[in-house]
């Protein structure tokens, strides 16, 4: 089934590429690829891990996809209907976003001690020492495991108000990196200190442990470079320079390749190899998901609104602050799969938490909604000629994205959209657009 899984989602897949005409960073195009490297590595490896797809987990997927496609194909027919298709008209577009030099150096300042005082936070937060790196590494490690796979009793909190700080840095990394592509679309010149201040962001992101920021960054540079190249040449995929598409490709590539010793770097002391160790991160989710399917009666539809898996990081925020019992344990459960001794991970895919809290009616209904909102943004997005500020409709889209191509991965459209942090983010690259565009420095 898994072979036949693979060549139905090619079929789909060449299907969204012509009749998007080549649109390759459209919903549809995104959110099916997403599996298709995911069910390769599943083939080269189901010997390995006894893959033996149910029928149940073939429809799961491939009508998940499918479905996907046609809410978006549905919503953008519709769209055109109404007269809400891509305006063409003789909006002026900016040189570029002229930015003053002494704003970023005094952003920058406070970043790289804001990335000094959080370090110092969490290694102390683990009772660690700053002796030599291997000790900050292995806190970083340690702080890393405590907040993901522990109820963290044994974890000094840190300071909210910096914690906040961080998702606001994160946050305007991508606003960053938009200015950044677009000037050099406009500009064809590297703004180095932008450069600077994205490097030490992505820093700030590692000290948690995690290498997820870093990673959405490098695919934000692709997703960005794409659309931006797009808007600014009248919207047509042939004027986009693919050569410079894929030398960000070939970035993302060497992040991977990396993976490894990044892990290692960060105190997580990786002993598998690299082959297995990407395989578990970019194909035994389908395993997974099967073995969750068979070894559980799923059922056809469910009630579990509270403390669901899917809105996780929407629900839990809010219960916390209304201190609603009950709330402080409530965490993703994602138990650790393992076949023959050998461990799989513990993510899913997208579709497993909706099994989880819904059944097989909330597959359906929450790939609709999922659906419905990436095209509503997308169409938003392109159709949007103002130019006198970062677009926050881009913005928005560009993060979307970044699920989308995850989706193979685990629930992140969810997790990261329907999030207390995302609503932040929305602030924060409004802020942005008000200090860094709009309020002028004014010198006597």
């Amino acid at each position: 089934m898994i072979f036949l899984l693979t060549i139905l989602l090619l079929i789909l897949l060449l299907f969204v590429y012509v009749y998007t005409k080549k649109d390759i960073i459209s919903p549809a195009f995104l959110f099916t690829l997403s599996f298709i490297p995911m069910c390769f590595i599943a083939i080269i490896n189901y010997k390995n891990w006894g893959l033996n797809l149910n029928i149940k987990t073939f429809l799961v997927v491939f009508g998940g996809v499918f479905e996907f496609i046609i809410i978006t194909f549905a919503i953008n027919f519709f769209a055109k209907k109404n007269n809400f298709e891509n305006s063409k008209d003789d909006t002026k577009i900016i040189d570029k976003y002229n930015i003053s030099l002494s704003k970023k150096l005094l952003f920058f300042v406070f970043l790289v001690f804001f990335d000094l005082l959080y370090l110092y936070f969490v290694v102390k937060a683990v009772g660690g020492s700053f002796s030599n790196f291997a000790s900050i590494s292995n806190s970083i490690s340690r702080y890393d495991k405590l907040t993901k796979f522990s109820d963290a009793s044994d974890l000094k909190s840190i300071p909210s108000i910096l914690t906040n700080i961080r998702v606001m840095f994160i946050a305007s990394g991508y606003w960053f990196i938009y200015v950044t592509i677009f000037n050099y679309i406009k500009t064809r010149k590297v703004e180095k200190m932008n450069i600077l201040i994205i490097i030490f962001i992505a820093i700030l992101s590692l000290l948690q442990g995690g290498r997820t920021v870093l990673f959405y960054y490098l695919l934000s540079l692709v997703v960005l470079y794409i659309f931006l190249s797009r808007k600014i040449n009248n919207k047509t995929l042939s004027k986009v320079d693919f050569k410079n598409v894929k030398k960000m490709i070939v970035l993302i590539i060497i992040f991977i390749a990396l993976f490894i010793p990044l892990a290692n770097l960060l105190g997580r002391n990786v002993n598998s190899s690299f082959g297995y160790y990407i395989s578990i991160y970019c194909g035994a989710q389908i395993k997974n998901l099967d073995t969750f399917i068979v070894n559980n009666n799923v059922p056809i539809n469910s009630k579990k609104i509270l403390k669901s898996q899917t809105f996780i990081n929407i629900v839990k925020p809010i219960a916390s602050k209304l201190k609603i019992n009950g709330y402080s344990s409530y965490r993703l459960v994602l138990p650790f799969q393992r076949y023959n001794g050998n461990s799989l991970g513990n993510v899913y895919t997208i579709f497993y938490p909706f099994l989880y809290d819904y059944g097989y009616i909330g597959v359906l209904l929450l790939v609709l909604l999922m659906a419905a909102i990436s095209q509503i943004v997308y169409i938003k997005s392109i159709n949007n000629n103002n130019y006198d500020v970062p677009s926050i409709s881009a913005l928005v889209y560009n993060f979307i994205c970044i699920t989308l191509i995850l989706s193979f991965f685990s629930n992140k459209f969810y997790e990261q959209v329907f999030s207390v942090n995302f609503i932040k983010y929305l602030i924060v690259w409004y802020l942005c657009n008000f200090y860094f565009i709009k309020i002028k420095f004014v010198y006597k």
